[in-house]
């Protein structure tokens, strides 16, 4: 199998070659140069009420490359732009101070069957599942499910629709696997943090230790 993904790679790469989003150079969707001009965040991000301890951000979305990488990686359906991102993440969490622990588990933000169908696969989950590899922390997809086919947040003009648009679209099963556990959500992008408040809220009421919350950019 690893022979045939090589073969197909290689194919891909000579029929559809790959260009940094940041100095559009061939070879790569984030050249070594532009990954290390990314600014990064220094300064942990809180919401106001909510049920998030802490959010572990890397960087900033109005940076026009990862702006670039977001857009490539969610509407031209560019899968492996996640590993890109996944890499920016994992690093700002190693400087960060994040700790682990065996009580952890990671949570991608899910996504609407009828969306999943549409984009063919959901970004946070392959954020999650790359973070899970490096840091050894187990994705839990069998827990947090979204009944709700929202509008896209990003068309909805205030803070108010946002949290209006997202209320009451998260449900929990399997509460077993989050009671005492250290919930980590995992999303690409921050705005107003509507959906994740809806998550921790819906999550919050099945007792975990805590959540925290890991995203690409805000």
């Amino acid at each position: 199998m690893r022979f045939v993904a090589k073969i197909k790679n290689f194919l891909l790469d000579i029929f559809f070659p790959s260009f940094c989003a940041g100095c559009k150079k061939e070879g790569s969707f984030l050249c070594q140069n532009c990954k290390e001009k990314i600014p990064k965040n220094n300064h942990p991000c809180f919401l106001k009420n909510s049920k998030i301890k802490k959010i572990y951000c890397a960087t900033e979305y109005k940076q026009t490359t990862i702006k670039s990488l977001v857009y490539e990686l969610k509407y031209n359906s560019t899968k492996s732009i996640a590993n890109n991102l996944s890499e920016i993440l994992i690093k700002h969490l190693k400087i960060s101070g994040f700790e682990k622990n065996k009580n952890q588990i990671l949570i991608p933000v899910p996504l609407h069957k009828s969306r999943l169908k549409q984009r063919g696969f959901n970004q946070s989950l392959l954020l999650a599942e790359n973070i899970s590899k490096q840091l050894q922390i187990p994705v839990v997809e069998n827990v947090l499910f979204r009944t709700k086919n929202t509008k896209h947040q990003t068309k909805q003009e205030s803070k108010i629709q946002r949290e209006k648009n997202i209320k009451g679209a998260f449900v929990c099963k399997n509460i077993h696997l989050i009671k005492d556990k250290e919930i980590i959500l995992i999303d690409d992008i921050l705005t107003t943090g509507a959906t994740l408040k809806e998550c921790a809220k819906e999550i919050s009421k099945h007792k975990p230790k805590n959540i925290l919350a890991f995203v690409v950019a805000k």
